[in-house]
């Protein structure tokens, strides 16, 4: 599920003009602001976590969703597939996770390094690809980066060498499927643009 941010993003700033103050917006003003009791927004003073966090719970509660979630589900995705699980040469350094996250220089290292360090934990003890043709054997070196940077072993050379034959013999099979005039015209035509001989006459006698 997603949604246009952007789009409600705006329709919010102008229900607050319209709405609630009668006027644009000056700077200084938090485009989300805290809530008074009285249901009247303090443009002045930044809305608090623990207010969106009730919000999360109650919307969780209300429709029946298990479990608890915090504002850490806004942010950005993708940390740990890039930080372990992308192809060798594509994951990211920790100063990449750190700017991706929202992370900010010089702070929250501790909880940077374990909140990766559990996935990665997580990531090398599942061996739940132990019956597949090539386990990954994640728990041998980091991410399992041994296994993608290996020399290919006689067994995979001979599984992609059949699966060429196999395409190559298909491509063979539909060409020999076209009409033998149609394959004697290209023929003819490939002669012809080879010899620089294509004139408008030849353009033609083809059209």
């Amino acid at each position: 599920m997603s949604c246009n941010s952007f789009f409600w993003l705006v329709v919010w700033v102008r229900w607050v003009e319209h709405v609630q103050l009668g006027q644009a917006m000056v700077d200084g003003d938090y485009i989300f602001p805290a809530i008074g009791a009285n249901s009247v927004l303090k443009l002045c003073e930044p809305l608090s976590q623990d207010a969106v966090q009730k919000w999360i719970s109650e919307a969780t509660t209300g429709t029946g969703i298990e479990g608890i979630f915090t504002t850490h589900c806004f942010h950005q995705g993708g940390a740990q597939y890039w930080f372990m699980y992308a192809p060798v040469g594509q994951r990211w350094p920790l100063s990449t996770v750190q700017w991706w996250g929202g992370w900010a220089d010089g702070k929250h290292h501790d909880m940077l390094i374990r909140y990766l360090l559990d996935e990665l934990h997580s990531y090398e003890n599942d061996h739940s690809d132990t019956l597949g043709p090539f386990p990954c054997e994640a728990d041998m070196s980091l991410a399992g980066k041994h296994a993608l940077a290996a020399p290919a072993t006689r067994e995979e050379l001979q599984m992609f060498q059949s699966s060429v034959s196999t395409e190559i013999h298909k491509l063979d099979n539909n060409i020999q499927a076209i009409p033998r005039n149609v394959t004697n015209s290209l023929q003819d035509l490939t002669q012809v643009v080879c010899s620089g001989q294509l004139s408008s006459s030849t353009i033609g006698h083809w059209q």
